[in-house]
Order: structure tokens, then sequence, then C-alpha cells
């Protein structure tokens, strides 16, 4: 399922067919940034000599090496990283409190720690009910520890949690049941903090849709990936089809957005063009870089990928940004990537491609700063 949601945000070629220098219908105070062609030189990414059937995820944690995988017997792996020793297979597909009746997903790439363990917050795909799977307990204890557990629901399905914990969520819900219905009538995307499912506070983003000579693609201009910072209520949302990211920090009441100078914006208006292609502009799989107050985004845009695609589509640039919006450094990277993992201790990157199940790391050494 993560595969199918990733190439869905892959799906759409957007171009404008004229320049606007206002922000149209989006209402966040947005400040220009200049990112495009910055990256630095290409780095090789280097085979991983472990495979692992059914990768969907990995997490690095500290020692630790973890995957999320489609095996039923258990579809938590975890690994010594030093030794890539197998340690212990948790989450078997089931219908006991600590199983799950189908395929698990981390979303947005969210993790936390409580009382100094491990928690990642997984979601069940036949059932949407969210469970925190304690991995340190779960290793301490041999078996499957499940903290907390929240039914949700479509509609909840973009959220990352808030306050390390299920009660409280930020939740974007791009809510377009009859695609043929007119834009005054189709309700606007939400983007909203909400407490037991239920929605507390809305932040408002757009005033208006966006203008689009492609009504039932209307959607894929609000689509993107949310972001959490792991120690304060700050949310990220970064815009698949858009040169926007946008930034909630939900404590202090402070909402914005940065927009790649000189891409299309909010105001301007959008011919749909060849659904088969990847997007030029946009970026997407946001995640926090541990040790450090920045994070990290794949994108699609530059003059660098947009030429790899074409070739052999393979390569992505990772841009690395500050929790202000300020554009820190890039990287170009040989490869797809579809999960990541950052580890701090040796500086390197763990991704994946899902598709082909290729895991491998990128030495980021030379290039990171952080």
């Amino acid at each position: 399922m993560r595969k199918l949601l990733f190439l869905s945000l892959l799906s759409v070629t957007l171009f404008s067919c004229k320049s606007k220098t206002d922000n149209g219908p989006m209402v966040l105070q947005t400040r220009e940034v200049d990112y495009k062609d910055k990256t630095a030189d290409e780095i090789k990414a280097q085979p991983f000599s472990l495979q692992v059937p059914g990768i969907q995820d990995l997490v690095v944690h500290d020692s630790l090496l973890i995957f999320m995988t489609s095996d039923p017997e258990g579809m938590l792996k975890v690994y010594n990283k030093s030794t890539l020793q197998p340690i212990a297979s948790f989450c078997t597909r089931g219908r006991a409190a600590n199983e799950f009746p189908g395929q698990i997903f981390r979303l947005n790439l969210q993790q936390y720690q409580r009382n100094g363990d491990l928690i990642l917050p997984v979601m069940d795909n036949s059932t949407f009910i969210q469970k925190e799977v304690n991995v340190s307990a779960s290793l301490r204890e041999g078996r499957t520890v499940i903290e907390q557990t929240m039914q949700r629901t479509f509609q909840d399905f973009q959220s990352v949690v808030l306050n390390n914990g299920l009660e409280y969520a930020f939740m974007f819900y791009n809510p377009f049941e009859d695609e043929l219905r007119s834009p005054g009538v189709l309700p606007l995307p939400v983007y909203a903090v909400t407490q037991n499912n239920k929605i507390v506070k809305e932040i408002p983003v757009f005033k208006e849709h966006v203008q689009s000579e492609s009504l039932s693609r209307l959607e894929f201009f609000y689509n993107g990936q949310l972001l959490k910072h792991p120690d304060r209520n700050l949310v990220v949302m970064t815009m698949s089809a858009l040169d926007y990211i946008l930034f909630f920090d939900i404590d202090k009441g402070r909402n914005f957005a940065i927009h790649q100078k000189g891409t299309p914006t909010a105001a301007d208006v959008y011919v749909y063009n060849d659904w088969s292609k990847n997007p030029n502009c946009g970026s997407s799989a946001p995640m926090h870089i541990p040790g450090t107050d920045l994070f990290m985004c794949i994108c699609a845009s530059g003059q660098y990928t947009e030429q790899t695609l074409k070739e052999d589509r393979m390569g992505v640039e990772l841009l690395v940004f500050d929790y202000d919006g300020n554009y820190k450094g890039g990287v170009k990277v040989d490869r797809n990537i579809h999960a990541y993992s950052y580890d701090p201790e040796t500086k390197t990157l763990y991704a994946a491609n899902i598709g082909s199940e290729e895991i491998f790391t990128v030495p980021l050494g030379t290039f990171c700063s952080f």
C-alpha cells in the first residue's frame, strides 16, 4: 500500500499557463525561497548486503535497524546495525490485541520516545486502527507490546500524532468524494487539530480552490505528506505537485509557507497534461534529521533529476531545511528513494526502493554539516 500511495503522488504533470506574483487562494503568509539547482554533486548509493523480502519501511535507531515488511509471521523485523544479525520479529498477522488483521504501515515516517522507549505508531490498513508499538519493551519482553490504540477513519489517513500520544493529532483531509461537482460546491481541503478524532481547531490554508482546467484532477494540487517535529507540536507539510512547504506551529499559532521562487504558485491557472509522467515540481517524504533542528525531503524538481528521470527514471534530490523554512543545502542521489532513515552516528542515510526491494546506503559524511 505504501508503494501505491507513493506512486499516486507522482502521477501528474502540471504546467502553468500564466505567471502571477500574488499568493492567490492561499491565505498563509508565504515567503519566496530559492533552492532549485543548488544541490551538491551526485552521491553514488552503495548496495546493502542485507536482504529483507517484502520491505515497506525502515528505521535506524541507535544500534538497531528496524524494517517493516509484508511478512505475516512478523511484519516488524529488528536487526543489529553493526552485525546485521536478526534480533527479533514482532507484529504478527492475527486478531489478538497485540496483532494486526491486515498489513501495517507507518504514517508519515513518525516515531517518538516515551520514558526512554522507542514508539512506532503504525496503522492497520484493513481496519484503520492505529496502534503504538513499543519497540524497546517488545525487545525486553520478547513479544509485541502495544501501548495506546485508536480507531481512525479514512479522513484521518493523512495525520501525525501530537504530544507523543494518539489522543491529539494534526490531520490533513482532501475531501473529494464526487469529482464531477463544480468548484463552488467542492469543499476545500481541511487542516486541523483533532482530539479523539474530533476537530478542535481548524487552520485556514485556502480561501478558495486553485484554478484548474481539469476539475477531476483538482485534488492533486493539494496532496502532500506530513512531518512532525519530534520535540514540538510543529508540523511540516511538503506538497507533491506544487513547490510549497507549509509550516504549522500548533502551540505558538504560527502558520506560514515557503515557495520555490520562479515556479507556479497557487495563484496560477493549471492545465492538466500527461497523467503518466512524473511531476516536475513539488517534494515528498519529509524526514526529521535526528540530533538536529533540521528536516530533509525528497524532491523531484531541479535540472539534474529531470534529466536523470528522462533517461532511466532513477535519481532524486535530497533537500535540507530548518523549521523556519530556510534552505540549508542539498545533495543528488542516483537512486529512487521510497523509504529512508538517517543515522546520525555514521552520517549515513539508509534507504530503500520498495518496488525492487533494493536496500542501499548513502554516505552523507562529506556533505553534511549537521
